[in-house]
């Protein structure tokens, strides 16, 4: 529904509109597709159509922002929230996804807006790959050329480079030669927007780093702790949930990438050991200070060294502590390693 302002006591018409209650969801799907230009003019895909999907069945942890080193930041969804609290901009583009995916290319931020603003339904353009073309080349184009500002947020130095490693990786897997020429051609194609200086600071940067096969994915708490119980059936308890009597185990879950983690474990887990109660310890990571797979998988390792060594030293001070070890388990962590996790829980 178009909206107004007022001047000097006279309407305008707004370029924003409210967004639509769930209900009326398609009235906008209906008004994006009658704009008349229907976004055909990108290398690697074909538009398919506009439609309505809903936010809590899209978007899985591991996939989330494909075109992002560090997926959805404090940053980022502060840019977004700000452009998306003043409604629905009239001729813009909603975010992107492939014909039979679950997952966006881009618009993570504004699925989380979606969603934390209490719609269930949002627009989304459908795409299909053209022939000759890869997932990760529409991600190259879509997520990181084309990513809409301002509704979105722009690439990053970080963004490029993650996917300038994995455009690397694709090449050797199909057996071509990894030149500077070549990923120098990547670089200015896909990095037309930024500056010489910039390019070239990529161009070193891909180049020096071919090595790196994993690109890390933040993964948000909520996200994860949604997979838990849709994929293992595991419910996750807060540390001040009251527990019933007679609970015989508790799923818990917690950021392992802070050094606080062992003082917001031990309380809560010695509360419940002294109880009987088994703990199920399962992780997942903001990622600020990781910068690859292998610090990922040694910053949990530590984590779990770390209780392991509190629970020996109670053991030496009284061999009848060793019972702790049958009261904690670490169960899993989310899917951060994209291309390698997939998008199912990795056991610790």
């Amino acid at each position: 529904m178009q909206s107004y302002f007022e001047i000097d006591g006279i309407e305008m018409p707004s370029q924003y509109q409210n967004h639509p209650s769930d209900g009326g969801i398609m009235s906008l799907v209906e008004e994006i597709r009658g704009y008349g230009t229907d976004p055909d003019f990108y290398e690697t895909v074909e538009f398919v159509e506009t439609r309505a999907v809903n936010v809590n069945t899209i978007q899985k942890p591991g996939k989330e922002n494909v075109g992002r080193f560090r997926g959805i930041t404090k940053a980022s969804y502060e840019t977004v929230d700000k452009q998306m609290s003043k409604g629905w901009k009239h001729g813009s583009r909603p975010p992107m996804m492939l014909e039979g995916e679950d997952w966006l290319i881009n618009g993570n931020n504004r699925r989380k807006w979606y969603r934390d603003n209490g719609y269930s339904w949002m627009p989304v353009d459908v795409f299909r790959v053209k022939d000759g073309f890869s997932v990760g080349d529409v991600i190259d184009e879509l997520g990181l050329l084309y990513q809409p500002q301002p509704e979105g947020t722009s690439s990053a130095f970080e963004d490029y480079k993650a996917r300038g490693i994995l455009f690397v990786q694709r090449k050797k897997n199909e057996n071509i030669q990894i030149t500077p020429e070549l990923v120098s051609a990547w670089v200015d194609k896909f990095a037309a927007n930024e500056t010489k200086r910039m390019r070239t600071d990529l161009k070193k940067s891909i180049y020096n780093n071919t090595g790196k096969s994993a690109w890390l994915v933040s993964t948000s708490r909520q996200d994860f702790i949604d997979m838990l119980v849709l994929e293992k059936g595991f419910i996750i308890r807060d540390s001040d949930y009251k527990l019933d009597e007679g609970t015989t185990e508790v799923h818990r879950l917690y950021e392992a990438s802070q050094k606080v983690f062992l003082r917001d474990f031990l309380p809560v887990f010695f509360d419940c050991a002294s109880r009987g109660i088994k703990t199920y310890c399962h992780f997942y990571f903001t990622l600020n200070n990781i910068k690859d797979a292998n610090a990922l998988r040694e910053r949990a390792k530590y984590r779990m060294q770390e209780v392991y060594r509190v629970i020996t030293s109670l053991e030496e001070f009284d061999p009848a502590n060793s019972r702790l070890r049958s009261l904690i388990e670490f169960g899993f962590r989310a899917p951060q390693i994209a291309g390698y996790d997939g998008s199912t829980c990795v056991k610790l």
